[in-house]
């Protein structure tokens, strides 16, 4: 998280860890400054980086010196309408879901039927 750290100052961006005990808690509940715990019964340990009202340049410069310094989060997300509501859990678990249905080559979103014809 070190080197994370230091590209979120030089961006001027927040950074805030969620320990295990707070993974309970919504993504927007977290971004709110909620102090509240939210454990889960099965907390994961897996990084995982949520970015919110970081503009478009910001976020590019931020992935891209990620990537020249090979720093490696497997599981990023961009918080959303939707996703806010979710907890870190169920948001750790969705990203999953999408990972694991990239890897194997198939859509993690099913289309609609109306769509699909």
């Amino acid at each position: 998280m070190g080197v994370l750290r230091l590209l979120s100052v030089r961006l001027g961006l927040k950074l805030t860890a969620v320990p295990p005990e707070r993974q309970g808690l919504t993504v927007e509940a977290l971004v709110n400054g909620d102090t509240a715990e939210g454990a889960v019964d099965a907390p994961f340990t897996e990084e995982l980086l949520v970015l919110c009202g970081v503009g478009a340049g910001a976020m590019n410069l931020l992935l891209a010196e990620l990537r020249r310094r090979h720093v490696a989060i497997a599981l990023k997300a961009v918080m959303t309408p939707t996703n806010a509501a979710w907890t870190m859990q169920q948001l750790h678990a969705e990203l999953c879901r999408e990972r694991e249905a990239m890897e194997k080559g198939e859509s993690a979103h099913k289309q609609s039927e109306t769509a699909a014809e």
